[in-house]
C-alpha cells in the first residue's frame, strides 16, 4: 500500500496504538512510554532531540553565545552559512528552536557536502529528528530523493514536522509512506524525480533492499538500538548495492564507542557489521559531538561517552 498526505498520518496515528514497536529497543521503550498522538500534536517527545519554542531575549543571547565554538568548527566548510540559514528557515516554521541538536545536523551535512559534493541521487536517513536532516537534505539540494527509515511513532513525529517545512501541496505531491514491498516498484519507476520522499517504518526496514541508495547517513541513533538490528541494517544496504551502479555505498554513521542500553544491553560501534573490504574516508572523534552546553558551570560537559564518526565505503560482500 502506498500512502500520502493525510492518509499517512492517519495509518502511522493507528500504528501506535500497539503497546510496543517490533524494532524498539529498551532505549526506546523507556522514551516512547509517555508518547501520545493528540490530533494536532503530541505529547511525551523525550528522546527525540530539542523541542523548545525559539530562543527570545536573554535566552537567544545565551544559546548564541554559547554554540559560538560549534559555529567556529562549522565555518570550515564552505557550505556551512549557506545551511545555517535553511536550518534557521526550518526551525521558524516549525516554531522551535536552533538549539544544539540543530546545528550539529547542520555541520555534519556541511562537512559531507564538502567531502562528497550534493546532487547525490538517494539518500538515506536512517533514525531522524523532527525532520531536521531530513528537511536540510530536501531544501539545500544535497540529494534529489530522500529515503527515511525510523520508528513508527518518530516516523510520525519526522513526518508531521517535514510537513511544517514543505506544505501540504508539496507534502501531499512528494511525499509517501510504502507499507508493502511490491509497491516500491511505483517509488522505483519515479526515482529521478526530483523531490521525492519515501517513509518506512523501522519494522519494514529490510525494504531498503530494493532500492538503490548513494548516501545513508546516522547520527546517535545506532547507538539506541540492538546491536543485531543495527547489522541488519548495513546488511540491507550492502544488499541494495545490486540495484546500483557503484561497487560501493557511502555511509556516514556517527555514534557513540560504547552505551549501555536501559535493559543492560551494551552496543560498541566496533561491533557494527564492518568488513575488511570496506574503506574508511573518516574514522575518528566527532569534534562536535563530544560536549553539549548548560547554564551551570563548567558550562560544556563532555556527553556520557566518546563518539566516533565514520564515512565509510561499505562494499558488496
Amino acid at each position: 500500500m502506498i500512502l500520502k498526505g493525510d492518509k499517512i498520518f492517519e495509518y502511522l496515528s493507528s500504528q501506535i496504538i500497539q503497546k510496543s514497536d517490533p524494532s524498539e529497543s529498551s532505549h526506546w521503550r523507556k522514551y516512547h512510554a509517555d508518547f501520545k498522538f493528540t490530533g494536532d500534536g503530541f505529547s511525551g517527545l523525550s528522546g527525540f532531540g530539542g523541542c523548545e519554542p525559539p530562543y527570545k531575549g536573554l535566552k537567544f543571547i545565551f544559546h548564541s553565545l554559547f554554540q559560538t565554538p560549534y559555529r567556529k568548527i562549522g565555518a570550515k566548510y564552505n557550505s556551512f552559512i549557506t545551511l545555517d540559514e535553511i536550518a534557521k528557515k526550518i526551525t521558524t516554521k516549525q516554531s522551535r528552536a536552533y538549539d544544539l541538536d540543530v546545528l550539529r545536523q547542520v555541520i555534519t551535512l556541511s562537512m559531507l557536502s564538502q567531502r562528497l559534493g550534493k546532487s547525490h541521487s538517494n539518500t538515506l536517513v536512517i533514525g531522524d529528528g523532527f525532520s531536521s536532516m531530513s528537511s536540510l537534505i530536501n531544501l539545500s539540494g544535497f540529494s534529489k530523493n530522500l529515503i527515511l527509515i525510523n520508528l513508527s511513532k518518530t516516523l510520525f513525529v519526522d513526518l508531521w514536522y517535514l510537513r511544517m517545512i514543505l506544505g501540504n501541496e508539496h507534502f501531499n505531491e512528494k511525499v509517501f509512506l510504502t507499507t508493502a514491498l511490491e509497491d516500491l516498484s511505483n517509488y522505483k519507476s519515479d526515482i529521478h524525480n526530483r523531490g521525492n520522499i519515501i517513509a518506512i517504518e523501522a519494522r519494514n526496514q529490510h525494504f531498503i533492499r530494493e532500492l538503490s541508495i548513494d548516501v545513508a547517513i546516522n547520527i546517535a541513533s545506532m547507538q539506541e538500538m540492538h546491536i543485531s538490528t543495527v547489522n541488519k541494517y548495513i546488511a540491507d544496504m550492502r544488499y541494495s548495492l545490486r540495484n546500483s551502479k557503484n561497487d560501493y555505498l557511502l555511509f556516514y554513521c556517527c555514534n557513540r564507542i560504547e552505551k549501555k542500553l536501559p535493559e543492560g544491553e551494551i552496543t560498541r560501534i566496533g561491533d557494527y557489521g564492518w568488513s575488511k573490504e570496506d574503506e574508511f574516508i573518516i574514522d575518528e572523534l566527532c569534534s562536535w559531538h563530544q560536549k553539549y552546553y548548560s547554564t551551570k558551570p563548567p558550562f560544556y560537559n563532555p556527553y556520557d561517552g566518546p563518539i566516533l564518526h565514520k564515512l565509510v565505503k561499505l562494499k558488496m560482500i
